[in-house]
């Protein structure tokens, strides 16, 4: 990371080059733990171009890394409106609303809906996770229950999430 900031601070960097700079800096500050940092990155990179929807979601992830769950709100609604259909952005926002830590944020009513045309896009076992958490806070713990057997039965995960999703399960 320290490298391409280098980089990206010397005068003689081709104008034309900056803005791949900026993206390889984001990735590699995320990749090193440093989220709130990369989210900086990728807030440039928006300035130079803002309709590269890849740094917007990007940004999205880095800030929820950075604990800052409010920010990324605004993000993913407009991430929504541009890809209603997609499923990453769809589940991710409908985490948010289930897991904020300002309860007043929280929508689980907006997330369970997220949360299902997620899994109706890609059914992977983080959207089925999503699923049945949004049936749980709607106060359905019998259907978050079905959700979760549905979900390791229909979609592959790996062993690592097994003792998690067995917490899930019993809760």
């Amino acid at each position: 990371a320290v490298a391409y900031t280098t980089v990206l601070d010397h005068p003689d960097l081709p104008e034309a080059l900056h803005p791949w700079v900026l993206a390889r800096t984001a990735l590699v500050l995320e990749r090193s733990d440093q989220p709130g940092e990369a989210a900086k990155r990728y807030a440039e990179l928006l300035a130079l171009h803002p309709q590269a929807t890849w740094a917007l979601l990007r940004q999205a992830i880095a800030l929820t890394h950075a604990g800052q769950e409010a920010a990324t709100i605004p993000l993913y609604e407009a991430l929504l409106e541009q890809h209603p259909n997609h499923p990453m952005i769809l589940n991710n926002l409908a985490w948010i609303y289930l897991t904020h830590p300002d309860r007043t944020q929280r929508r689980p009513e907006r997330a369970l809906k997220l949360a299902e045309q997620a899994v109706a896009q890609e059914g992977s076992i983080d959207h089925w996770d999503t699923l049945a958490e949004a049936w749980f806070q709607n106060g359905d713990a019998s259907k978050a229950i079905e959700v979760l057997r549905q979900a390791v039965r229909e979609a592959p995960f790996p062993e690592s999430r097994e003792s998690y999703l067995q917490a899930q399960y019993e809760r």
